[in-house]
């Protein structure tokens, strides 16, 4: 692990800073450290070092027309500060040196032409003088590293040059590396969720498929089960013997154990079909919370003493274009998936309804079937039960998938199936023993 500060000798010795540069260049490790870290180290290192005040981080905007301020080091209050903003508008020949010299070094800054144009932003901070390294990225300038000093004007020498032209040089490597690691990270996010959506894709296809083959071997059941009925209730001519009505009776019973399991197999084909964002919906402009009412109303109802429900809905949301009953029917699996995460002892449930936008790790880690960005709706259900362990969560929504004894494997996999319908996202959050959240967007129409 790099050391927090440089030794002290080293900061006091001017002729030292190699060293200085080499432990910089040690702890400015974007793997192991946050940037903003480094970035703060690099500032309070360069201001001890070269006896200033200010040391400041400045990157242009896309458009070069600004420049901001993403890390300050204020030595004299040790404080850390960013946020402010300089204009290519108001500071032209600021702006122009930049781009065209290695180093601004001005002794008296307002006397200086390239600077005295900063007067504002001069006088507001007390600078005399300053020493000013912009950095290059692929040869063109992209920020500039500020040393500014106070009170009587002073000059560098050509160490503290070299030293200020070193520290902009490893500024922009740290920045252009962490910019090329969350390049290769979004990189990977993006084959990993490429590769969820097309084995959801492959599995939603077979799903739908083997529904669709296994309804047709239904109807022929069925079909052919309803003849049998039909012949137990024609009219006999003669009386039965005992032995013949024992024999109908059984007939009876194994036609009615028949209609029950295709009946039982023509839902689990409902929902084969709903996984694969494939069954019947009937979608019309319709408001979230007017969908999810009665759904609400009924979970409340069921609710056992020593459970808390909690509820959150914002009414005034704009419409949406939905299918009620499936919208209804996936809140309904979510609530009573909660409840059945709740230990013996109770616990707490909260449903919530609210306009939001779906964060980038919803969008990376879930299923995001958006076709272009827009308002959005979230239901989210969150409660304090049980939790779903890591190696399992990205399995959640599989069909057939269940850790519960009695569980069929399907009430997340048609929650999941609604949400692909309905071009939402769908996304699960859990941590075992403390609880789960699972959230669903839903695209609203503009009003």
């Amino acid at each position: 692990m790099p050391q927090s500060e440089p030794p002290e000798e080293i900061i006091e010795s001017s002729t030292e800073i190699g060293q200085v540069l080499g432990w910089l260049g040690r702890s400015a490790d974007v793997e192991a450290r946050p940037v903003d870290e480094i970035l703060r180290s690099i500032t309070e290192t360069s201001a001890h070092t070269l006896r200033v005040a200010r040391v400041n981080i400045w990157l242009y905007d896309e458009a070069h027309l600004s420049l901001n301020c993403i890390e300050g080091f204020d030595a004299r209050s040790n404080r850390h500060e960013s946020g402010e903003t300089l204009l290519a508008s108001e500071h032209p020949s600021y702006f122009q040196s930049l781009e065209l010299l290695r180093h601004v070094s001005a002794l008296d800054v307002h006397a200086d032409p390239r600077t005295r144009e900063l007067d504002r932003y001069l006088h507001e901070h007390d600078i005399a003088t300053i020493l000013d390294v912009p950095m290059l990225r692929s040869g063109r300038v992209f920020g500039v590293v500020c040393h500014e000093h106070v009170g009587a004007p002073r000059s560098f020498r050509t160490s503290d040059r070299l030293f200020a032209g070193s520290v902009g040089d490893l500024v922009a490597l740290v920045l252009e590396t962490a910019q090329r690691l969350e390049l290769e990270r979004e990189r990977a996010r993006l084959r990993e969720s490429m590769a969820r959506m097309a084995q959801l894709d492959s599995l939603g296809w077979l799903a739908a498929g083997v529904a669709h083959d296994f309804r047709n071997l239904l109807m022929v059941i069925g079909s052919h089960n309803e003849l049998l009925q039909q012949s137990e209730q024609s009219p006999q001519s003669e009386p039965q013997r005992p032995l013949e009505a024992r024999s109908r009776d059984g007939q009876r019973h194994s036609t009615e154990a028949i209609s029950t399991a295709v009946a039982s197999a023509a839902a689990l084909c409902d929902q084969l079909q709903a996984y694969a964002g494939k069954g019947t919906t009937l979608q019309r402009r319709v408001t979230i919370a007017a969908a999810i009412a009665d759904t609400v109303r009924v979970f409340q109802g069921r609710v056992p003493s020593g459970v808390t429900f909690e509820t959150s809905i914002d009414s005034a949301l704009p419409p949406a274009e939905l299918d009620a009953i499936a919208i209804a029917r996936a809140v309904m699996n979510l609530l009573v998936n909660a409840l059945e995460a709740l230990p013996e002892r109770g616990g707490r449930i909260r449903l919530s309804l609210s306009e939001s936008e779906p964060g980038a790790v919803a969008r990376d880690r879930g299923y995001d079937f958006r076709t272009g960005p827009g308002r959005c709706a979230l239901v989210e259900v969150s409660d304090n039960g049980v939790g779903i362990p890591a190696p399992l969560l990205a399995r959640v929504s599989d069909p057939f998938f269940t850790t519960k004894e009695r569980g069929s494997g399907f009430g997340l996999a048609t929650v999941l199936g609604t949400v692909r319908a309905h071009r939402g996202v769908f996304h699960v959050e859990s941590v075992e023993g403390q609880g789960s959240r699972f959230c669903i967007w839903l695209p609203l129409l503009d009003e």
